[in-house]
């Protein structure tokens, strides 16, 4: 994935995140039931505060020694394609500001419409 692939992805994941996070996502999960399946792994529900939710594969519910999580934030505030390039941008300074593996960003050129 080159740079603008990885911004596209983070910005879909937001988006799906501020219509079905909060209608339908979370409702019903068990801790038996996996929460959702992505690139043919099951993510089981580890932890939630407030609008973050956060996700691992079986195996891995000791979340201080987890190797593959999946994170879910709500951000109520963002209305727009502006605001939701703005809080991609900033989602991804903090990751790099506390020393994430950033392996992939992308930014798309054309004008996100809303």
């Amino acid at each position: 994935m080159n740079l603008n692939s990885q911004i596209l992805f983070a910005l879909t994941v937001i988006l799906f995140t501020q219509i079905y996070a909060g209608s339908f996502l979370f409702q019903g999960m068990t801790k038996q039931a996996a929460a959702f399946s992505f690139s043919n792994v099951s993510y089981f529900h580890r932890f939630t505060n407030q609008d973050q939710h956060e996700f691992t594969p079986a195996g891995q519910e000791d979340l201080n020694a987890w190797t593959d999580m999946i994170t879910i934030n709500l951000y109520r505030k963002v209305r727009d394609g502006e605001g939701l390039a703005a809080t991609a941008n900033a989602e991804l300074e903090n990751y790099k500001a506390h020393k994430a593996l950033v392996t992939h960003v992308t930014h798309r050129k054309e004008r996100v419409r809303s």
